[in-house]
């Protein structure tokens, strides 16, 4: 295979793919990707975030307005996969169905990422890891500075 260059075409279709694959999980769920980043989010914050939070970190991760995360927020709430924390109203928990939705979700999108990545180079996944957070930082960056 001849070496292409990293650019952004490049970028957006391997984005694409894993989206495109990620999406194919999330419709057996019947849940949105912003269900899924919502619901991720909260399960790495121990399963316990404050909504403000919950809508700050979704709308930066998915370069989205504070309406549309907290749509998706209330969808989740709606379909009780994410409830009130007792005696804290504006923290938000997991309910047993969302840690076994995010759960199962997970196990799947682990399952499709390890068939993808298996014949590739510990090393070589690692620089690109690398240079796709660098990426990130500076167009994130350059997003604020506009």
């Amino acid at each position: 295979m001849t070496a292409t260059p990293l650019n952004p075409q490049v970028l957006g279709q391997a984005e694409s793919a894993h989206r495109a694959l990620l999406d194919r999980i999330l419709a057996s769920s019947g849940h949105s990707y912003q269900h899924w980043v919502a619901l991720s989010l909260t399960a790495g914050h121990g399963a316990t975030i404050d909504r403000d939070e919950l809508t700050a970190m979704m709308t930066s991760a998915l370069k989205l307005d504070a309406g549309a995360a907290r749509q998706s927020i209330s969808e989740l709430a709606a379909d009780q996969l994410l409830e009130p924390t007792p005696g804290n109203e504006p923290r938000l928990q997991l309910t047993n169905t969302g840690r076994e939705l995010h759960r199962q979700i997970r196990s799947a999108v682990k399952q499709t990422i390890n068939q993808l990545y298996l014949d590739i180079p510990a090393d070589d996944l690692a620089i690109a890891g690398r240079v796709l957070v660098f990426l990130t930082a500076r167009a994130n960056a350059e997003l604020t500075r506009i």
